[in-house]
């Protein structure tokens, strides 16, 4: 499926929901934009659906620097983190 195909696909959805795109185009954008994440959102739903997904615990936000990965103990993280 080419990516035009998929853009027709969300007109057309856009129409049978009775959604209408407004004259201005950046309000119309948006408008299928968020028609688009809604679709995204269910095909991660559906692909998601029945996988076992790994457990991330909760990172604390290290100041200045990317949040770590939790390094198997809370000491290890804050070790990460530039913290004692």
């Amino acid at each position: 499926m080419d990516i035009a195909r998929i853009a027709q696909e969300v007109l057309q959805f856009v129409a049978a929901e009775k959604i209408e795109l407004a004259e201005d185009l950046n309000a119309a954008e948006q408008v299928l934009r968020d028609q688009v994440l809604r679709s995204g959102d269910r095909a991660m739903e559906w692909d998601l659906a029945g996988k076992r997904l790994a457990y991330e615990a909760a990172s604390p936000a290290c100041p200045g620097k990317a949040n770590p990965k939790f390094g198997g103990s809370a000491q290890e993280t804050r070790r990460r983190c530039g913290g004692p």
